[in-house]
């Protein structure tokens, strides 16, 4: 700016603006669910329904406090499975039954996250666990995110414990999202892929099946989505986290109350010298006061989650039958969906390698298992589906543990963008150039504009491609940058305002299948 002295015309030359393109941020996760509590730590302000930015498994649990921990009926076991076996000579098959199918999963999924390599996220809290997540309180959780910049991945792990026809709606509309905005990819966990009933080989084929059916939709851009299955067996949730206060003994059922009571004097007194079983005794009358032979006592409550800790450790220590039930209740407790840990996954694979690597042949940390063993036979037609909707799988290896063993977007049967790594580089390349670009929206729109914004942009690319982000052994078959009238504009263009500018990009893709070929040479042939 001159300084004005005396009267007169001062004349001052603006250049063109110098602009260099900088990278987006790649890894910024987005997670919708439902949590104990949502509320600013700092001045108690609600937080529900609000996106809030949280880098730590701490500082998620001051803003939207602890863990569900869900209360089970015990109900007889069957063709279907069980959870435990009575210590009788007929070993009865029991099986832990969720009240109300109020199961939740973010806080669990958010410890994967973290323990996966996660970092900076955001956290949209869609209600507490009074009652199971809802279509309209998702819905309005993922409202809330459509108009944020910074998201580059959605997750919402509470999603698939609803019914189909709404697990389909929110799955579509979150695809909806990403597409519109094309700056964020959705982590797809299968509808019912936590439930019980589907932790088997033999339901494998339906679950697939009806997924296909849920997504299915017009208008949708599927390469900004990718699921994963099955759901994890995980170690997030110790022993010390699950007792007798998950047992709908409090009134709730009591069916469930005679017949753990039932179990627990048996073994007692079967098992337990005399001059040692009164203490035990009284343990099980604080719990079960007068239930199917147990003693008369002074009752704890279920509030009293200390007292109901120390009855645990003294039952489980005592009698192998609650140790056995105490540990069906934590493996009920650790079966997650898979997209906390993917996302994790993704940001560890971004911040070791770059985005155009294939978030896959990944160990996961916290999972001792996928809940579904599957072979090559299996995945087979969940990565070659004929409607493009590729399901990526976990499967556990000899020597290896639990993989990530898939890396394909649902537009499976488009080559360009079939694998995640392709898709999410050009979500970076075009973010990062649109960002920058916007420098550009008061500068003359003439030559010198389109010169100094192809140079911008050829900078940066230029710098992916050493980076190995782009193909080709020089830039010039990596990527062409064309900004001029007559070729990417016409004078209606210009006249109109319009500064396009044309990208031409040679992405890296994944190298999934790898052929050995050996020759071996006889002597003397």
């Amino acid at each position: 700016m001159p300084t004005f002295r005396t009267p007169g015309i001062y004349i001052e030359e603006l250049r063109v603006p110098d602009t260099q393109v900088m990278g987006v941020p790649t890894a910024v996760p987005a997670f919708i669910g439902c949590t104990e509590k949502a509320a600013d730590p700092g001045t108690g302000e609600p937080a529900a329904f609000k996106p809030v930015a949280i880098a730590s498994m701490a500082e998620f649990v001051r803003w939207f406090g602890g863990a569900h921990r869900p209360v089970f009926r015990i109900a007889g076991g069957g063709p279907d499975g069980q959870d435990f076996a009575a210590p009788d000579a007929a070993g009865t098959p029991y099986r832990l039954v969720p009240v109300g199918d109020a199961v939740f999963h973010l806080y669990d999924a958010m410890r994967l996250y973290f323990a996966n390599g996660g970092g900076h996220c955001r956290v949209v809290s869609v209600g507490g666990y009074g009652k199971p997540a809802a279509l309209a309180d998702l819905k309005r959780g993922l409202d809330a995110l459509a108009g944020l910049n910074g998201p580059t991945i959605l997750a919402a792990p509470d999603a698939c414990r609803l019914n189909h026809a709404d697990y389909g709606r929110f799955a579509t509309a979150m695809l909806a999202q990403c597409g519109q905005r094309r700056d964020r990819i959705a982590l797809i966990d299968l509808c019912g892929s936590t439930r019980p009933e589907n932790l088997n080989a033999a339901a494998v084929k339906a679950q697939v099946t009806a997924f296909h059916a849920d997504i299915a939709g017009d208008g949708l851009d599927y390469s900004f989505g990718a699921a994963y299955y099955p759901a994890l067996r995980t170690t997030t949730v110790g022993t010390p986290e699950a007792g007798v206060g998950n047992l709908a003994i409090f009134g709730e059922d009591p069916a469930t109350a005679d017949i753990l009571a039932d179990l627990l004097v048996k073994q007692a007194k079967a098992t337990i010298a005399p001059a040692q079983l009164d203490p035990v005794m009284k343990v099980i009358a604080g719990i079960l006061p007068g239930r199917a032979g147990a003693p008369q006592g002074t009752p704890i409550a279920r509030t009293d989650t200390a007292a109901l800790a120390r009855a645990t450790d003294v039952l489980c220590a005592a009698l192998p039958v609650m140790a056995r039930i105490r540990q069906a209740i934590v493996d009920r407790m650790n079966v997650q969906p898979p997209s906390g840990a993917m996302a994790g996954v993704i940001c560890q694979t971004d911040a070791k390698r770059a985005v155009w690597s294939a978030p896959a042949n990944v160990s996961l940390a916290s999972v001792a298992a996928p809940a579904v063993p599957l072979t090559d036979d299996d995945q087979m037609p969940l990565a070659t589906a004929p409607d493009g909707h590729s399901i990526n799988v976990i499967r556990t290896f000899r020597e290896l543990g639990p993989r990530v063993w898939g890396a394909r977007t649902l537009d499976n049967n488009n080559y360009d963008v079939r694998y995640i790594a392709p898709r999410r580089t050009l979500i970076f390349i075009e973010q990062s150039i649109r960002k920058a670009l916007t420098a550009y929206a008061v500068a003359a729109n003439n030559k010198n504009t389109w010169m100094a914004a192809i140079e911008a942009v050829t900078r940066f690319l230029q710098s992916v491609w050493r980076e190995g982000g782009l193909m080709g052994s020089m830039p010039t078959q990596a990527f062409d940058v064309r900004c001029d009238l007559g070729t990417t504009m016409t004078a209606q263009d210009v006249q109109a305002r319009r500064m396009i500018v044309q990208v031409n990009l040679s992405i890296t893709q994944p190298g999934e299948f790898i052929k050995l070929m050996f020759v071996q040479e006889v002597a003397g042939s």
